[in-house]
């Protein structure tokens, strides 16, 4: 899955009451894309942006894609990522803000 569309399901699943009143800013390197990513919260909005100039107050956060796209798939732990400590908090906050969505939710009910 491209990682524009990895960010997409994210903004899909940040839940806007958690989100409200929260800012969050936090840019992503990768070891195997050539483009970096700043990924921001802010009125209860997910927005990601690839190739964006970071403010040097904003923390960094290194991996591969492919860690980035399973710890945002709730498939792996943040052990893969490195960074500094405030650029792992930040994630971890990004993270408690997602809804949990049952994946074999029934679109069809089954007629009775």
């Amino acid at each position: 899955m491209p990682l524009d569309d990895v960010f997409k399901m994210v903004a899909i699943r940040v839940n806007a009451g958690k989100a409200d009143g929260i800012r969050l800013k936090l840019a992503i390197e990768f070891s195997d894309v050539p483009e970096a990513w700043l990924l921001q919260v802010g009125r209860g909005v997910f927005h990601a942006r690839v190739g964006h100039a970071f403010p040097d107050a904003v923390p960094v956060l290194r991996s591969d894609s492919r860690t980035l796209k399973r710890v945002l798939l709730g498939l792996e732990p943040l052990s893969g990522m490195t960074g500094s400590e405030t650029a792992v908090e930040t994630l971890t906050q990004l993270l408690d803000l997602l809804d949990d969505f049952n994946r074999r939710f029934p679109i069809v009910t089954p007629r009775t």
